[in-house]
């Protein structure tokens, strides 16, 4: 063995793979940080995350960000500490160690620390990929690349454009009902007694959503307690939002998710707000939070001129303080129950018929927030908030039913999404996790069974339009069907896993019409 000297050469060169390597092996224990903190905090899907990450972060939940940062951004530091301490040791190295053989009178030198560096950078791709498999088990990343390569000709052999369905009322009504949508955040059927067809042993999170399910028409996967499931593109508010009023999936290309910033929220849509508005409504969102926040201002004033009442207009009338902020997303549901109220009784006060869309937040990942209406009675904290969540609900429907408008309206409630950290679902498959919903004052009754259905996100929009008592040519809207009719949906036509993998790839349709 023979120790080597070797003089300084090629240092721009020595340079750039110290940061070419220290760049690759910094990505690749970034994505593993992530992983690994995402895993521990909550359940979301790659397009929720992609999604998340093209929208400015104003109107979020601050926790959720200081939480990633507190978990990764210390564990990175001491990498790159590490990284830096390791390469400036290399480079004040100048001990080259190698070994000298003789093979069939041959003398060969084997440089070992070369060998040893060549492997040390040649390491780091392995670390790139196994941090991106890792990605990929829990996001399915490979999946979701593979599908935006891949298109589909779904829109054309299934969308029903609403806009040449000949929407009207049906013969008999007298007059348009009134619509009051309550979209429940994350509010699904597992967080029901299993006796009832929730998930939940020994006890319901939910007891009020529970019994009205049983005494209206709430549409089930099961013969129990049940709803409808996500599909791709409506695993987070927005994109549920959006499908359950178009009958279609959030698939914008990645790049233009951030549709606040956008004069015009996907302007080829005709949706339920342009129904509605069209059919004469005064139409109103409300919310607890920024409405701008992931375009929802954008896509319900261009789409149905909606008012969008939030913080902020909550702020300028008083009815918070100007300064107001509950550090999660803005104000409690409490807030938000009672300025519906002040809504519901100036818009039915007026001449035209109404539509509100209120959004619940309290039980928004992690964990949810406990306001001061919340008990103790349950071991974990989600669980008190999905309970107060509930009784909320049922105090202002019992508001409601007493209020002359009542009668005339049609109310549907319904969850958005699955919920996105594994509190009270931890033991439950994907399968078995479906979305709330139920429907008070219907204009019509079921004509086919209620149980035992397999429906999405995207039939909502059909379904509550004939709750208000509107028909069209045929039961579809979009790629949504009437769930309230005989005709299958698209889940039962063709299957639920392949519906949900058509509208996960491209489609030249969508983009071309829509966007």
């Amino acid at each position: 063995m023979k120790q080597n000297k070797p003089p300084r050469k090629n240092k721009g060169l020595r340079i750039s793979v110290y940061v070419f390597v220290g760049l690759v092996y910094l990505l690749a224990y970034v994505i593993f940080c992530l992983c690994t903190w995402a895993k521990a905090h909550f359940n979301a899907t790659i397009e929720e995350i992609i999604f998340t990450l093209m929208n400015p972060l104003k109107g979020t939940d601050s926790s959720l960000v200081e939480s990633g940062i507190r978990y990764c951004v210390p564990r990175i530091l001491i990498f790159l500490a590490i990284y830096i301490t390791v390469v400036v040791i290399d480079w004040r190295t100048r001990v080259s160690v190698s070994v000298w053989m003789k093979l069939k009178n041959v003398r060969l030198s084997i440089n070992i620390t070369l060998i040893a560096r060549i492997m040390a950078a040649c390491s780091c791709f392995l670390a790139l990929f196994n941090s991106l498999s890792l990605a990929d088990k829990q996001y399915g990343l490979f999946t979701f690349i593979e599908n935006q390569r891949k298109s589909t000709n779904l829109y054309e052999t299934y969308y029903v454009d609403p806009e040449r369905a000949d929407i009207r009322l049906r013969d008999g009504e007298e007059a348009p009902k009134n619509l009051l949508f309550i979209v429940l955040e994350s509010m699904e059927t597992s967080y029901g007694a299993k006796e009832k067809g929730g998930e939940q042993v020994g006890v319901s999170y939910i007891p009020a959503l529970e019994t009205l399910a049983e005494n209206n028409v709430s549409f089930s996967d099961g013969d129990r307690l049940g709803g409808f499931h996500n599909v791709w593109g409506a695993t987070w508010t927005m994109g549920a939002l959006l499908a359950m009023t178009a009958g279609v999936p959030f698939a914008f290309p990645t790049t233009t998710n951030a549709m606040n910033l956008r004069e015009n929220f996907a302007p080829g849509l005709y949706t339920m707000g342009d129904v509605l508005e069209d059919m004469g409504y005064t139409q109103e969102f409300l919310c607890g939070s920024d409405a701008e926040f992931g375009g929802r201002k954008t896509y319900f004033t261009s789409h149905g001129n909606y008012r969008c009442y939030d913080l902020y207009s909550a702020r300028k009338d008083g009815l918070i303080a100007p300064d107001y902020h509950n550090g999660f997303w803005g104000y409690e549901d409490f807030y938000l129950y009672e300025i519906a109220k002040k809504e519901l009784t100036e818009l039915s006060a007026g001449s035209k018929p109404f539509h509100l869309t209120m959004l619940t937040v309290d039980t928004h990942f992690p964990v949810g927030y406990v306001c001061d209406l919340c008990g103790t009675e349950h071991a974990q904290t989600a669980g008190n908030v999905i309970a107060c969540a509930d009784r909320q609900l049922k105090a202002f429907l019992d508001w409601c039913e007493g209020q002359p408008f009542y009668e005339d309206t049609l109310i549907v409630i319904a969850g958005d999404h699955m919920r996105m950290d594994s509190c009270l679902v931890e033991n439950v498959e994907q399968k078995d996790r479906t979305m709330y919903n139920c429907f008070i004052n219907s204009a019509i009754i079921p004509q086919g069974r209620t149980k035992n259905r397999v429906f999405t996100t995207m039939d909502m929009f059909p379904t509550i339009m004939a709750g208000l008592g509107y028909v069209w040519k045929g039961e579809r809207l979009g790629l949504g069907t009437n769930v309230f009719s005989t005709q299958p949906t698209l889940a039962e036509e063709i299957g639920y896993h392949t519906l949900n993998t058509e509208i996960s790839k491209k489609s030249k349709y969508y983009q071309k019409n829509f966007y």
